[in-house]
């Protein structure tokens, strides 16, 4: 066999950098104010009423762009040199025997010697 050259095609899969947006929810918390009346008894036989402010947190949802990068798999054609052995046809000579001449041989099948 001897090896020749030749040219092979095949697909590689490469990736690239692709930056992309999306909208992702994102909570904080938010102060916000809050008046309630409590009635409550002082020691002395009179009842009184009381106002106060009073300071509550409560998660409020708001949505915020936000900037990601994914990896895409880009398909790319690429031709590369292989090498590839192939049998190739090739004369050889070789002595055969014929007949009662046969000097090698006394009993020999072939030539009837």
């Amino acid at each position: 066999m001897v090896p020749t050259p030749e040219t092979y095609q095949y697909n590689v899969t490469l990736t690239r950098n692709e930056t992309r947006t999306r909208t992702v929810p994102v909570f904080e918390y938010v102060n916000q104010q809050q008046t309630r009346t409590v009635n409550f008894m002082v020691s002395v036989p009179r009842q009184k009423t009381e106002t106060y402010s009073e300071m509550v947190c409560r998660i409020v949802p708001r949505k915020q762009m936000q900037k990601y990068t994914v990896c895409v798999p880009v398909s790319v054609s690429k031709s590369v040199p292989v090498q590839v052995c192939k049998m190739v046809p090739q004369k050889v000579q070789v002595q055969v025997p014929v007949g009662p001449n046969c000097p090698t041989c006394t009993t020999c099948a072939s030539c009837g010697g």
